[in-house]
């Protein structure tokens, strides 16, 4: 499913780029079903495709509870790629700790500490978890936000306009 999946992600592209909110709903449909089925394959999603969506509007192409999280998801980017000190820790992981006691966000939360210790390969970090599509689009934003300056500014700004920049 991945080139029907891609293909409706760049198609959709430039009408969200031109009217992101007009489009907001169909490419957050989008982008999730991509990214879902790009891991379900044990593929990496099209950065560049996924940044371009992003670039448009973050908080229009992003699941509305991922949004709501995007604080935690760059406090937990920023100790990972060395950005924040081990003063940050007990904040983060008291957040993780209320994730985990969520049902619907205990994989997430077991994904991002396994992120937090140490592990960047996409397998082991979801390996034996089941992640759901949401999951998998804050996962693939955290994950890239560690490795690449472009990912990491946009999940920033996603964080402050959720209204959690420091």
């Amino acid at each position: 499913m991945i080139p029907v999946d891609e293909e409706a992600v760049r198609t959709l592209l430039p009408f969200f780029q031109a009217l992101p909110t007009a489009f907001a709903d169909r490419m957050g449909y989008m982008l999730r079903d991509y990214i879902a089925a790009c891991r379900r394959a044990k593929q990496e999603p099209d950065r560049e495709l996924v940044k371009g969506v992003l670039r448009a509007g973050p908080a229009l192409a992003i699941h509305p509870a991922i949004a709501r999280r995007a604080p935690l998801l760059r406090a937990v980017a920023a100790r990972a790629r060395g950005a924040a000190g081990p003063e940050a820790d007990r904040e983060i992981q008291e957040a993780l700790a209320a994730l985990r006691r969520q049902e619907e966000w205990q994989a997430l939360a077991a994904a991002l500490a396994r992120l937090l210790a140490g592990e960047r390969d996409p397998q082991a970090l979801r390996g034996g978890l089941a992640l759901d599509a949401i999951d998998e689009q804050a996962l693939t934003l955290v994950e890239w936000a560690v490795a690449d300056e472009e990912a990491w500014a946009l999940l920033r700004r996603l964080a402050e306009e959720a209204g959690g920049a420091e």
